[in-house]
């Protein structure tokens, strides 16, 4: 009756049934995994976000493939703050990252021809490769005070299937944005093979650690001869996943560009997934982005620097990240990761995500959201700290 094709184990696993029984039992569950900032108690503009839908023009229909261009034009502006020169023309406005993937996975793939994905990362790219019948081989980032890329294990991973390296500017979860180093070193692997890069830049305005070394924008792409995606959106831009907005900037060598630009233009046509009412408020909610966004990263600092508190002389440590809204907590490697979780929700009411849920390739590490209110996050902190020492 259904396709056999799409592994659907990912609905459910031990961890979240364990989850969803104390919920039915009526145990508070200390959720510090929360990644939705329309649950995390945030005291946003609401008055202003709600009075930018309110306008006569969401009443009527007017389809763009690529887009509103006020819309496009506001995305342009806000490039333009970072010293990035983008036209309205490269910009393809999307409902939501995920969907901006699935667009570029049609572009770019025939059936099961490659992606390369970085590893740890977000689990939703093998998901979203399956689903459009791609396959994805991934390479490593390696930890040694700070991530950084694993250029052997990329370049032994590329094959002629190869279509594209996905990056992740910063990375979810490990918190690393690339550096100059590695994006020269990215773009020449990526001209010498004739593969485009993917570049998700959703967290990229929420950067707390500013080293030397790593860039201050994402851009020139100057150096790149063949063709560069950007994803974006204002669900984490402006914590508004709800909207759903996303878009993709498309870069690269002239000819190919315009190519890309075209088919993507058909592919968003048939679908038109993008309501008025959202693309009609862009320009108002963009107003609002600093405000929103300091209100984040606020939280983001002070919760990253409770935990390291929290966990100095403790059998736990905190791995280094400089953005993003996620952290890595390394415990010790007694048991697996996802048996530390699974016992922490059981004897402490703390639900935390093992690292295994990311592809990390070896056991001992936990991660949490740094968006969840103080409150929250610092009780449970507490209960993993001395849940860990008590069995560590």
């Amino acid at each position: 009756m259904f396709s056999r094709r799409t592994n659907w184990n990912f609905l459910s696993n031990e961890l979240t049934l364990l989850r969803e029984r104390k919920i039915l039992e009526g145990k508070p569950i200390l959720d510090v995994t929360e990644s939705n900032p329309t649950k995390c108690n945030f005291d946003f503009l609401f008055s202003e976000i709600i009075s930018s839908l309110n306008s006569e023009e969401n009443i009527l229909y007017s389809p763009n493939p690529k887009g509103n261009l006020q819309a496009r034009e506001t995305i342009c502006k806000y490039y333009a703050e970072r010293d990035i020169s983008i036209s309205p023309e490269q910009i393809i406005l999307t409902s939501s990252s995920s969907e901006a993937y699935s667009l570029l996975f049609r572009l770019l793939c025939n059936v099961n021809e490659e992606i390369l994905v970085p590893k740890p990362s977000y689990p939703l790219f093998d998901y979203l490769a399956q689903i459009n019948d791609v396959a994805v081989k991934h390479y490593r980032l390696e930890y040694d005070g700070n991530w950084q890329i694993d250029f052997e294990s990329l370049q032994k991973n590329i094959s002629e299937k190869t279509k594209s390296i996905i990056i992740v500017n910063p990375n979810n979860p490990t918190g690393n944005f690339i550096h100059d180093g590695e994006r020269e070193k990215l773009y020449q692997i990526a001209n010498e093979n004739n593969i485009s890069v993917i570049e998700d830049e959703v967290f990229s305005d929420f950067r707390f650690q500013i080293l030397d070394f790593r860039l201050k924008n994402s851009y020139p792409i100057s150096h790149i001869s063949h063709l560069h995606f950007t994803l974006n959106g204002i669900s984490k831009l402006l914590a508004l996943p709800q909207m759903k907005l996303g878009w993709i900037v498309i870069q690269g060598e002239s000819k190919l560009q315009q190519e890309a630009i075209s088919r993507l233009e058909i592919l968003a046509d048939t679908f038109l997934s993008v309501n008025t009412p959202i693309q009609n408020a862009l320009p108002k909610l963009f107003l609002l982005r600093k405000q929103i966004q300091t209100e984040i990263l606020q939280r983001i600092q002070s919760n990253y620097n409770l935990l390291k508190q929290q966990m100095s002389n403790s059998q736990c440590s905190i791995l280094n990240v400089e953005g993003g809204w996620n952290t890595i907590i390394k415990i010790p490697n007694t048991k697996s990761d996802e048996q530390w979780a699974k016992e922490i929700l059981e004897d402490e009411n703390v639900f935390v995500h093992p690292g295994h849920f990311y592809d990390f390739e070896s056991e001992g590490f936990l991660v949490v959201s740094l968006i969840q209110q103080k409150d929250i996050f610092e009780e449970g902190v507490v209960r993993i700290k001395k849940f860990v020492e008590k069995n560590g």
